[in-house]
């Protein structure tokens, strides 16, 4: 049982257009930033409050902080306080050695990430994030580009649990499985498992999760989609007329959590599959607790009053009922 958003009849009644654009409060929130550079791209943005400890963060290159603060200008020629990597200069000069003095033969993508690995540890050190996830995530370029998953350089890799405290671009896939029974349709929404990091026992599209380095899109949802929910590999695949290959299409949305921290530009790309009626997902991995099915009356109602979906989720399933003219705006 959801509660009521926001707790009152105004909130209550604010339309879908509007509970989505209050996702994003990068507007409000923009000042509380500074940019990070790696010469010549803006690779990400961290919280002013958090500047001090990542200067205290120690090179494994050089010895000295990872960071450091500059003032450099930008496209219009305004100068700008931005946090650049200390490890930057010596690359734009030729001359990064290791800490005994030696010439570093390595590329620059393997010593950023060796950097952020470092960084890793040392935010682990400081409780600001509780562990290592498995999975590591490309550091590109904030450009954007019509082909927002391939067209940008990969810089560095970086761990997915320190993506969002550098501002990074965050990549989501979702896969939504769903039944028809005339014209009524069912989606399968999961609980998150309550012993997930956040939002733990928040609603989410069937399947959804992070998107690392190494995989392509599709090969990231046939995973996830196993792992999360038990969906059979051989259902995803474009010859199988059940299913929608949606992910030219992604959904961009600017979040943060609710303190404030951890702004970032989420990509959100997401898949469709008509499941058979007799199917049901089942958990396997663990991170969901269950699923549930909803009517698109019942997930439209959600959608406008309740809060028992996470946040940023809001506008993935609002574009599913929307594809499927299942809702009016």
């Amino acid at each position: 049982q959801s509660k009521v958003w926001g707790g009152n009849s105004a909130a209550a009644a604010a339309s879908l257009v509007e509970r989505v654009k209050s996702l994003d409060r990068s507007s409000e929130l923009k000042k509380q930033y500074t940019p990070i550079v790696i010469q010549p791209h803006v690779v990400g943005a961290a919280q002013n409050r958090l500047i001090s400890t990542l200067l205290e963060c120690n090179s494994t290159q050089h010895g000295g902080s990872v960071f450091f603060q500059d003032r450099i200008p930008n496209s219009r020629g305004e100068y700008v306080d931005v946090l650049r990597f200390t490890i930057d200069q010596a690359i734009v000069r030729g001359e990064e050695k290791t800490v005994d003095g030696h010439i570093s033969n390595r590329s620059n993508e393997e010593l950023l990430s060796c950097e952020l690995d470092s960084l890793t540890d040392f935010l682990i050190r400081r409780e600001i994030i509780a562990d290592r996830h498995a999975d590591l995530y490309p550091l590109r370029p904030l450009e954007r580009l019509k082909d927002i998953d391939d067209e940008r350089p990969t810089l560095a890799l970086v761990n997915r649990n320190v993506a969002p405290y550098l501002g990074m671009d965050s990549l989501g896939v979702h896969l939504h499985c769903y039944q028809k029974e005339g014209p009524i349709i069912k989606l399968w929404l999961a609980k998150r498992a309550p012993t997930k990091s956040h939002h733990a026992n928040m609603l989410d599209p069937t399947v959804a999760g992070g998107h690392p380095f190494n995989l392509s899109l599709i090969e990231n949802v046939t995973k996830e989609a196993y792992e999360e929910a038990g969906v059979p590999s051989e259902w995803i695949r474009k010859a199988n007329p059940k299913f929608s290959d949606l992910t030219h299409d992604p959904i961009t949305i600017n979040t943060s959590k609710a303190d404030g921290s951890c702004m970032k530009h989420s990509i959100y790309y997401s898949c469709d599959l008509e499941v058979p009626r007799s199917w049901r997902p089942r958990a396997v991995d663990g991170e969901v607790e269950e699923f549930l099915s909803y009517t698109m009356n019942e997930l439209e109602h959600e959608l406008r009053y309740g809060t028992a979906v996470r946040p940023s989720m809001v506008a993935v399933l609002v574009d599913f009922m929307i594809r499927h003219g299942q809702l009016k705006m």
